[in-house]
Order: structure tokens, then C-alpha cells, then sequence
């Protein structure tokens, strides 16, 4: 699964940082939102340090959600 994203690497890289230091977020929300940063699942595991099944399933699980709801 990806997620179309058209903005730069450098602003990628920012973001992803953000992501990564923000105190308050659990797991599962720093996974949703690297995946609408544009990451791939694959790259979203390296990144959090979990397991690429746990970041499938939040994922699949998120876009179910969000199809429900659109």
C-alpha cells in the first residue's frame, strides 16, 4: 500500500522528523501518519522499529475507516 503523495524528498524528510519526535502520538497515529506523508508500509516498519504485519494491519484498518466514511 501507498499513498500518492507529491511533495519533495527534503520536505518528506522534514515531516517524517516531525513525526518521529512528536511526544503525544502512540505507535498506531505516528504510523498513520507517516503513511499519509506518502511512506510506503515497508518503510513506515524500518522507521517506527516494529514489525511490518503491526503496520500493515494499522493501515489496512485505516483506509477501511476512511473508505466507510467517504
Amino acid at each position: 500500500m501507498k499513498r500518492e503523495v507529491s511533495i519533495s524528498r527534503a520536505a518528506q524528510k522534514r515531516r517524517v522528523e516531525e513525526i518521529m519526535k512528536a511526544r503525544k502520538m502512540n505507535k498506531s497515529e505516528r504510523i498513520r501518519a507517516l503513511f499519509n506523508a506518502g511512506l510506503t508500509v515497508k518503510k513506515i516498519a524500518e522507521i517506527v522499529e516494529i514489525r511490518y504485519n503491526f503496520a500493515y494491519n494499522v493501515i489496512s484498518r485505516y483506509v477501511k475507516a476512511e473508505k466507510a466514511v467517504a
